[in-house]
């Protein structure tokens, strides 16, 4: 069962709050994610550890509603939310700003909780604060961790938080903060399936749907649940595209001729725990089916998909990509041959790579047709690197073979061996050490 996101707030007084907007909405607040407390910090007045804060709402409520369709539909493409002390590009200032809720207000005391979508779930994502950070802050977060919750979970603890904002602000107010707030509330509750598929799709590119768009733009968006078989596909194209991509890659992608996956025999893919964890499971779990011992490389991929009941896989180069972040096509055609379409790498460790997430793919995810295969980091692309990584190099032989307190130059020695004999790049023998040792 996924996990729910859960915010506990008590209206309190506070005179001192010179907003009379703050004053009513002033509460007592604890969020947690997953059953593990977000909020949790070092209160500064007392020098004790405590799970609530005390912020006014309404601020917070306002973030939430403008974010609305981005927090649900956005994934993040980096490996984890861009962290504090790092440098941002303009891409991760505005990210930023759409999934943390410490952007909701720089005067208040907030966590750095992200929320963000993976295609599956929202993740929840925080980060403890450095000591001493904020000393001006009343407090200082303790602690770091992430979660899957359930994408309907959020959305009704969000509306259960919005709704009693808005009631302690007042059914009828001379304040036009809460006026606006409640008209755009009501357009987001109120919108027909129509308007929120197409309201998904906008937030899913990292759009506000209610803002003017090109007219090109808006043409595509409004396509959205349309033709629902190729929902899935157009979700890729989403999460991989650009506002300044996306119709283009729309128009390479749906032209691909491939159909959904036929009735096959794998082990089932674990949807409720991370992506790498689940595409770990499953890649041991056929090389267990496929009697490969740890140490045994794959000579040809195609033969691994074989050997568990899936016949044929092919190539087929297909260039005129318009997004950087895709790789690929796959899909079937009938139900005797695997397809993947695209550029074709120039490395023959990054084909292999990518054939290898092309099974994975073609086996878990093409349930409803053709999919692509992509840099984005949401749940089913995640999973197809752990599992093309855990199919081709096992992280147990990685682990064995690699002497973390070697020198420079004998760790590069030792990950360039693997490498060879395994016929994987260095990147993925480096990819399989750091998360073995992180306990991935």
């Amino acid at each position: 069962m996924l996990k729910l996101l859960t915010i506990e707030c008590e209206r309190v007084p506070e005179p001192s709050a010179t907003d009379p907007l703050d004053q009513r909405t002033w509460a007592a607040t604890r969020i947690f994610a997953g059953g593990k407390c977000v909020t949790a910090l070092l209160d500064r007045a007392t020098g004790k550890e405590t799970n609530t804060i005390y912020i006014p709402l309404f601020s917070l409520a306002q973030w939430v509603v403008t974010n609305w369709w981005m927090l649900l539909n956005e994934t993040c493409r980096w490996e984890r939310p861009p962290i504090p002390g790092k440098s941002w590009s303009a891409e991760q200032v505005a990210w930023v700003h759409r999934h943390s809720m410490r952007a909701a207000d720089s005067g208040i005391l907030l966590p750095r909780l992200s929320l963000y979508a993976d295609g599956r779930h929202i993740c929840a994502d925080w980060l403890r604060d450095e000591d001493d950070a904020y000393p001006n802050m009343p407090g200082q977060f303790l602690y770091s961790s992430r979660e899957l919750l359930d994408r309907a979970g959020v959305e009704s603890a969000f509306s259960e938080f919005i709704t009693k904002v808005l009631s302690w602000s007042g059914q009828r107010s001379d304040d036009i903060r809460v006026d606006v707030l409640r008209r755009n509330w009501e357009a987001i509750s109120d919108a027909n399936p129509a308007e929120k598929a197409f309201c998904d799709a906008a937030g899913r590119l990292g759009l506000d749907p209610y803002s003017t768009l090109d007219a090109g733009l808006l043409e595509f968006l409004e396509s959205a649940g349309v033709n629902r078989t190729q929902q899935p596909l157009f979700n890729d194209v989403l999460d991989a595209g650009s506002p300044d991509s996306a119709v283009e890659l729309w128009q390479w992608a749906s032209g691909i001729n491939l159909n959904r996956s036929p009735s096959i025999n794998v082990p089932a893919l674990p949807l409720s725990i991370l992506a790498a964890k689940a595409g770990y499971q499953v890649a041991r779990q056929w090389r267990s089916a496929m009697g490969l011992a740890p140490d045994a490389s794959i000579a040809d991929v195609s033969q691994a998909g074989k050997k568990m009941g899936i016949p044929n896989l092919m190539f087929e180069e297909r260039n005129h990509l318009s997004a950087g972040m895709v790789r690929a096509a796959v899909g079937w055609r009938g139900d005797r041959e695997i397809v993947l379409t695209g550029p074709n790498p120039e490395r023959q460790e990054s084909r292999r790579f990518l054939a290898a997430r092309g099974l994975f793919h073609a086996a878990y995810a093409c349930t409803d047709g053709a999919r692509l295969v992509t840099d984005v980091r949401n749940w089913d692309q995640q999973c197809s690197r752990a599992f093309a990584a855990e199919l081709l190099i096992p992280q147990e032989v990685v682990l064995n073979a690699i002497n973390s307190e070697s020198d420079p130059d004998e760790f590069d020695r030792q990950v360039d061996i693997l490498a060879s004999d395994f016929r994987v790049s260095t990147q993925a023998v480096h990819w399989q050490f750091q998360h073995g040792v992180k306990g991935s």
